[in-house]
């Protein structure tokens, strides 16, 4: 997240620092390299993550305030309530892997393709968050306590309504990610083959690339469609890199 513009760190900054250092040590710096990902590669992989925590807007997550800390926090523990609370995170992805076997001999049907990679994605998050459970919980103590020992009213209010807004929302189930859309396949795919889909030229050509890697026809869409989920993250196949044409 970009901070807000301040000569010192203010408590709520600090209070997400303790959370990133979390998320870098399971590896979601590296999933969001921003210094080695195309623009369009980089809004992908935010989408995924934020259907995985939908109480978090796509567009909040490059801010740093009291309401989105509050809601980033919230939508961590919503995700650890919704398989049983902390002492069954680390054994619950195991409801996600049974879903995932299920659908692993359901291949031939046209929604097996999209529902294996949601539970895929699903179940990388939640062993993510059953990496950190320990600090985690000793973390949102401690951004509870600097929220209440600051001496703005308004921010604290905000931090905690937001706080109880992002617990409200599930983000994480058994059945996969709770903000998944016919998207969510697609945009996985891209993202998982970047390289590859960041040479292509066109979007029929991205149809054609998708539909050869095994998604079903009908979970790709038509063109149309298709472009416009590309249109969503910026992606914009054949025209990075093309010389301008001169003028007669």
């Amino acid at each position: 997240m970009k901070t807000e513009q301040k000569t010192k760190s203010t408590w709520y900054e600090r209070a997400y620092k303790l959370m990133d250092s979390l998320d870098s040590k399971v590896g979601g710096d590296a999933f969001l390299n921003a210094d080695e990902l195309p623009k369009w590669c980089l809004r992908v992989r935010m989408a995924l993550v934020n259907q995985g925590m939908p109480a978090i807007p796509l567009k909040k997550l490059g801010t740093v305030t009291p309401k989105t800390v509050g809601r980033f926090l919230g939508q961590k523990y919503a995700n650890l309530y919704s398989f049983g609370g902390k002492s069954e995170a680390g054994k619950n992805p195991q409801k996600v892997q049974k879903a995932i076997d299920y659908w692993e001999k359901q291949k031939d049907k046209p929604s097996a393709a999209n529902a294996l990679r949601t539970l895929n994605l699903a179940k990388t998050q939640l062993l993510d968050l059953a990496k950190t459970v320990s600090p985690l919980e000793k973390n949102v103590l401690r951004a509870f306590k600097m929220a209440l020992e600051q001496p703005n009213h308004q921010e604290a209010v905000e931090f905690f309504e937001s706080f109880a807004i992002g617990l409200s929302k599930k983000g994480i189930t058994s059945k996969g990610l709770a903000g998944a859309t016919v998207a969510t396949v697609i945009y996985s795919v891209m993202s998982d083959c970047w390289q590859e889909v960041d040479r292509l030229s066109s979007v029929p050509k991205l149809r054609e690339f998708l539909i050869n890697y095994g998604l079903p026809e009908d979970v790709v869409g038509d063109i149309s469609r298709l472009r416009r989920l590309c249109n969503r993250v910026g992606y914009a196949p054949g025209k990075r890199g093309r010389p301008s044409k001169s003028k007669k």
